[in-house]
C-alpha cells in the first residue's frame, strides 16, 4: 500500500501521456478519442490504491469514470465519485460485474438468483446515487451459465429497462446486502469496500440495506403488491428461531415452508445451505434510501458461536 501511494504522481504521469497520444490521434483524424478509467468503488479507496482520480479530472486527463469493480454494486456509495465528477463536468458510470449473478445462483439456488430482478435493484441504487449511466462489465457471462440462471434473453431483456430511472419505477426487484466473495475476484478486492455479511448471529450487528425504489409513494398510490423480506441462516437448529427489526420495527418472519433450493456448482445439483425466514413488511418503516437490518437471535435459541447471517433481501413487488 505504501508503495502504490509513493507513486501517485507517476500513476497520473502515464494517465497524461495517455491523455496526450490520444489528443494527438484526435486531431490527425479529426474527431475526439475519449479516455475511460475504471477504478475503485470510491475516491478514497482509489487513492489508497495508487489512482488519484481527483487529479485527473481537475486536469482535464479523463472524460469518463467507471465507478467499482463491479462486486458492491447494490451498496457501494456510488454517489461520492458522481459528485466529483460533476464537480468537474466528468460523467460517472458505476460498474455491475455480471459474474456477480451467477456467483448467487450458485450459492443460493436460482429461485433466490433471479438475475433480472437483481440487476433492475442494482441499477436502481445507482440512479439514486446520481450516476449518469451504468456499465456492464462481463457481460457474455450469463451466456455461458445457461445452466445457472435461464435463458440468455431473459437476462438481456434488462438492458431495455434499466437505462433511465423512470423505466425502473414498477418493476420488481430484489434487493440485497451486499455478501458475496469468490475466488476468480480475489485480484480485485483491494478496489471494493467489504461486505456486510456473513455476519454471527449473536453479534446483532446492524446490516444496512439500500433501497431505490420509493416504496412509501408506490404503496400510497396502490402500485405496490408487497414488500417481502428474506433472511438466510447457516447452522441454525430445527427447533431455533430469529428475529428482526426493520428501522428499529420488529418485523414478523417465520421459517420458509418452501422446499429447499437446488444449486447448481461445476455441474454438480446440491442443497442450498441454512434456513430461510420470511415476513412481509410495509413502507414505513421501509423507506427509500439507507435501512438498517438488525437480525438476533430469537425464541429457542442457543446463540451459537457458528451460526451466521448469509442473506438478507427484500422483494419488490408490483401489482
Amino acid at each position: 500500500m505504501g508503495e502504490a501511494l509513493d507513486n501517485v504522481n507517476t500513476m497520473t504521469d502515464f494517465v497524461r501521456q495517455v491523455r496526450e497520444l490520444l489528443n494527438q490521434i484526435g486531431a490527425e483524424r479529426g474527431r475526439p478519442y475519449l479516455l475511460a478509467a475504471r477504478v475503485a468503488d470510491t475516491p478514497q479507496l482509489s487513492r489508497r490504491l495508487g489512482l488519484d482520480v481527483e487529479a485527473w479530472m481537475s486536469q482535464d486527463l479523463i472524460d469518463i469514470v467507471i465507478a467499482g469493480a463491479g462486486f458492491n454494486p447494490y451498496a457501494a456509495p456510488f454517489g461520492e465519485f458522481v459528485e466529483l465528477g460533476h464537480r468537474f463536468d466528468v460523467p460517472v458510470y458505476p460498474c455491475i460485474d455480471a459474474m456477480y449473478l451467477t456467483w448467487f445462483a450458485r450459492r443460493s439456488g436460482r429461485e433466490s438468483s433471479r438475475p433480472v430482478e437483481r440487476l433492475r435493484a442494482m441499477a436502481s441504487n445507482m440512479w439514486l446515487e446520481g450516476a449518469d449511466g451504468i456499465y456492464f462489465f462481463n457481460l457474455f457471462v450469463p451466456i455461458e451459465a445457461g445452466p445457472v440462471l435461464g435463458k440468455p434473453a431473459e437476462i438481456y431483456r434488462v438492458l431495455n429497462e434499466v437505462g433511465e430511472f423512470v423505466e425502473l419505477a414498477n418493476l420488481d426487484k430484489i434487493y440485497q446486502a451486499e455478501c458475496l466473495r469468490s475466488s476468480t475476484s480475489i485480484y480485485l478486492y483491494p478496489c471494493s469496500l467489504p461486505h456486510q455479511l456473513p455476519a454471527r448471529l449473536i453479534d446483532r450487528r446492524a446490516i444496512p440495506l439500500k433501497i431505490g425504489d420509493a416504496v412509501e409513494r408506490h404503496q400510497k398510490d396502490g402500485s405496490l403488491k408487497e414488500l417481502l423480506l428474506r433472511i438466510r441462516v447457516t447452522d441454525l437448529d430445527d427447533e431455533e428461531s430469529i428475529e428482526a427489526h426493520v428501522n428499529a420495527v420488529m418485523v414478523d418472519v417465520r421459517r420458509s415452508d418452501k422446499p429447499a433450493e437446488s444449486v447448481t456448482h461445476r455441474g454438480r445439483s446440491r442443497a442450498a445451505e441454512g434456513t430461510w425466514f420470511e415476513g412481509l413488511v410495509a413502507a414505513p418503516p421501509i423507506h427509500r434510501g439507507i435501512n438498517t437490518i438488525e437480525v438476533a437471535p430469537g425464541l429457542g435459541c442457543l446463540g451459537k458461536d457458528a451460526t451466521a447471517i448469509q442473506d438478507v433481501q427484500l422483494r419488490v413487488c408490483y401489482e
